[in-house]
């Protein structure tokens, strides 16, 4: 499996990022893990003030519902600085609601819509599919 870079975990969920960072190392395929608490804290972590990329995480699992700027706001802020997505994120909710989903799906820089917490078996589906979008067959 080819090697990721860096990945951003953007949720307020202690939890959450505690396994997801588990699974992700478990793989031993990503470089650096990047956890932020909203989306004002990952903005922060991705660009300058002069919107230059500082980081740029190949895979971003972003939470829907947190404090200060939620994953929407994130979505949209991200949007106006790079366009269209330069990391493939990933939408996460612990809710069941089939409009999120929708929502989610329908944006631009969302590439996968899923619901948390992940497990390893997901993890690696999303990770068939994004080599598989991007034509890899490394």
């Amino acid at each position: 499996m080819k090697r990721i870079s860096n990945v951003l975990l953007i949720d307020d969920d202690f939890a959450s990022n505690f396994l997801h960072k588990i699974f992700l190392e478990r793989l031993k395929i990503i470089d650096n893990i990047h956890i932020v608490n909203n989306g004002k804290q990952a903005l922060e972590l991705l660009f300058d003030k002069s919107h230059q990329p500082l980081v740029v995480p190949e895979l971003i699992f972003l939470d829907i519902n947190m404090p200060i700027m939620d994953g929407w706001d994130f979505l949209d802020e991200y949007q106006k600085i790079v366009g269209t997505a330069q990391s493939k994120i990933i939408m996460l909710s612990a809710s069941a609601n089939p409009a999120d989903e929708k929502k989610a799906i329908a944006h631009p820089c969302v590439f996968q819509f899923g619901s948390k917490p992940f497990n390893e078996a997901k993890l690696l589906h999303l990770l068939a599919q994004i080599k598989m979008s991007d034509g890899s067959n490394t």
